[in-house]
């Protein structure tokens, strides 16, 4: 009769070192390197080798979270055109200024947070084309016209959203996102003769 021994538990990846990160973020806690790599049972080394640098891992997590919180400001809105913009926008600023994780590392270390999120990088580009897409539908449904440059357009629409949410948290207050609605909702103006 032959014993089987349980499978050896698999050596950890750059995914679970990402899920790690994801759940430390999360958590409101910091991305420590070092103590990251001790929990996965892997060097600090083999750490910095997946993740880059730390602003790197802090923006690859910060990214793929913005995709999944637009997924969210998305889901359920139901209009269409210059509507829809501004529902899934507002939604979406709702969710980043209601959001602790967001606050409790901003709060910690702004400079990085700032130049993670504001300089052009994963997380700028990834809510650029996020808004983009969006808008872009919209257009190409012929449900909104625009006066504007759509790339242009929405890289105002981030710049809009990093100053409102960031700036409110940064001075202790919760973050006020109508204006910025209603600004990006003048930036959506149609074109000239068009409804």
């Amino acid at each position: 009769m032959t014993v089987r021994r349980p499978p050896a538990a698999e050596a950890p990846t750059r995914a679970d070192l990402l899920a790690l990160a994801r759940r430390r973020f999360l958590d409101g806690e910091r991305l420590d390197m070092q103590a990251m790599g001790a929990e996965l049972g892997v060097s600090r080394t083999t750490v910095y080798r997946w993740a880059g640098n730390h602003d790197q891992l802090l923006g690859e997590v910060i990214s793929r979270l913005a995709y999944e919180t637009f997924e969210a400001a998305e889901r359920g809105v139901r209009q269409s055109g210059r509507a829809r913009v501004l529902a899934v926008y507002r939604n979406f600023l709702r969710l980043l200024a209601t959001s602790e994780s967001v606050r409790a590392t901003l709060l910690r270390d702004p400079r990085q947070f700032l130049r993670v999120t504001t300089r052009s990088g994963p997380v700028t580009r990834m809510v650029a084309n996020l808004f983009g897409e969006l808008v872009r539908r919209e257009v190409e449904r012929g449900t909104l016209h625009l006066s504007t440059d759509i790339s242009a357009l929405a890289s105002a629409m981030v710049r809009i959203a990093e100053a409102a949410v960031y700036a409110d948290m940064l001075a202790g207050a919760t973050p006020d996102i109508e204006p910025s609605v209603e600004i990006v909702a003048m930036l959506l103006a149609p074109a000239d003769g068009q409804r």
